[in-house]
């Protein structure tokens, strides 16, 4: 047979569709309980499922606190049905093909007992399920948050993201009450992983320099920092059931840091 054949160029591929868009998965941990980790890592789902053509998932893996009632998911997906995707995986299901898409995210989070009626909510996945749960969501920028870096029981996943975003709380009791978990963080950075340092709740109130002395130079050059809001607008958008970066007075400058950081990431 004198067949003949063709090569397509690279361009030809992916002007036809045929074009891989890696899975990139960030972990979003705080320095000690209250940093903010939680509100970080929903603000970087948030923008980036808003300015990406990325399809963003957000998974909690921090199941200590209740996302899933802040955002008051229970009122977003009236009328429809939230799948339990920590049921899913302990039975050993397949997740892929399932999702709960609201503010074009797909929202993996721990359901409380008292929405669904199972103890069973009460179990940690093993780290297994956990990689399971990170791994299989559909979805190709995976959101993970990790809550409080002080539970070691999830630092075997950290290897597992591709960058880490470390949300700093500047308070002297919170940063001396994580000083662990800073050395840490900081050793992972040494042996190159990425990391990505965001000190939240920044505010007038802080010694800038004896900050600058504990973070070191190589994270204080680094660091990306967003201010203290006016607590009145957390609590606002909870009885709203918004997130908190769509609000105005909170979105703004909260965007423009987690722009900058999506820029380095994307």
């Amino acid at each position: 047979m004198n067949r003949l054949f063709e090569r397509k160029n690279e361009e030809s591929m992916i002007a036809d569709g045929y074009k891989i868009i890696e899975k990139i998965k960030v972990g979003v941990t705080g320095l000690g309980k209250g940093a903010g980790a939680s509100f970080v890592a929903v603000s970087i789902a948030y923008f980036a499922a808003s300015e990406s053509e990325r399809n963003v998932a957000f998974v909690q893996l921090d199941e200590g606190h209740s996302v899933y009632d802040s955002l008051g998911i229970d009122k977003r997906f009236s009328g429809r049905t939230f799948c339990d995707f920590y049921k899913l995986v302990r039975e050993g299901r397949s997740i892929k093909t399932e999702r709960n898409l609201d503010e074009k995210i797909n929202w993996a989070l721990a359901i409380p007992e008292s929405v669904s009626g199972s103890e069973d909510t009460k179990k940690r996945l093993t780290d297994i399920e956990y990689m399971r749960l990170v791994n299989n969501i559909s979805g190709d920028f995976i959101v993970c948050d990790f809550g409080n870096c002080d539970d070691e029981t999830l630092e075997s996943l950290y290897d597992d993201m591709d960058y880490i975003v470390c949300v700093i709380d500047p308070l002297p009791s919170k940063l001396l009450g994580a000083e662990e978990s800073f050395k840490r963080i900081k050793m992972m950075s040494s042996r190159g992983k990425n990391i990505i340092f965001i000190v939240n709740k920044d505010n007038p109130g802080i010694n800038r320099r004896e900050l600058r002395d504990y973070l070191g130079k190589m994270v204080s050059d680094n660091c990306h920092y967003i201010r203290m809001f006016d607590q009145r607008l957390f609590y606002s958008a909870e009885y709203r059931c918004e997130i908190p970066a769509s609000v105005k007075e909170i979105g703004v400058e909260t965007g423009i840091v987690v722009s900058t950081v999506l820029n380095a990431i994307l």
